[in-house]
């Protein structure tokens, strides 16, 4: 919703300056979200926060970090009092940036963050790969590190589904509103330790 109405719109490059004084959020609009898979406060028993929000952002600039200098925002940004961070979904494992290297370097950034503040962290670490055995990998390799939580991108047209996510075994069910829930298997390609959540999980 934020990247709708504040991402898009304060990049308009017309605009010399703006500033977001109020949003009010429709109660139907609201209930849409039914949060995360295992219910807010399982979240906040393994964060071990409570009274608060939980508080986290996506690294950016997207592209053009080296692996080295996103584990470094990574820190900055847990040090600084987030409780995670995640990847932008366009990084993937480019040339500047390989995955392998770019998870070395977040699961330092956590750990680090861990010990200088006493409280849990974590990082989305991007497993999304171009074939299952690639998914499994990069998935079981986050386990070894450690690292909590990842994330796949979940497609967002219905035929890309069978050539990217068979390890997720999608499938769709009408309702009466003529739209399409997803319905996401995704003990396939989580590990004990490691869990793994879809962006995309309702689309019409």
């Amino acid at each position: 919703m934020f990247t709708s109405i504040v991402g898009n719109v304060f990049g308009f490059k017309a605009l010399r300056a703006l500033r977001l004084e109020d949003l009010r959020i429709p109660v139907a609009y609201v209930k849409t979200f039914q949060g995360p898979p295992h219910g807010i406060q399982v979240e906040r028993d393994k964060l071990n926060k409570y009274g608060c929000p939980l508080l986290g952002c996506t690294i950016k600039p997207k592209l053009g970090l080296s692996a080295k200098n996103y584990g470094r925002a990574v820190y900055e940004c847990l040090r600084g009092g987030l409780d995670f961070t995640k990847v932008d979904e366009n990084v993937n494992s480019q040339p500047f940036m390989r995955w392998r290297d770019r998870f070395l370097f977040c699961a330092e950034a956590i750990y680090k963050a861990q010990a200088e503040t006493g409280e849990i962290k974590g990082h989305y670490l991007n497993a999304t790969a171009g074939t299952c055995e690639d998914m499994m990998k990069r998935a079981v390799f986050a386990r070894e590190l450690g690292v909590p939580i990842g994330f796949v991108e979940n497609v967002r047209k219905h035929g890309e589904s069978n050539k990217y996510f068979l390890v997720l075994t999608l499938r769709y069910r009408r309702n009466r509103k003529e739209s399409y829930k997803t319905f996401l298997n995704l003990k396939r390609i989580s590990t004990p330790g490691l869990r793994i959540y879809s962006n995309y999980q309702l689309y019409e």
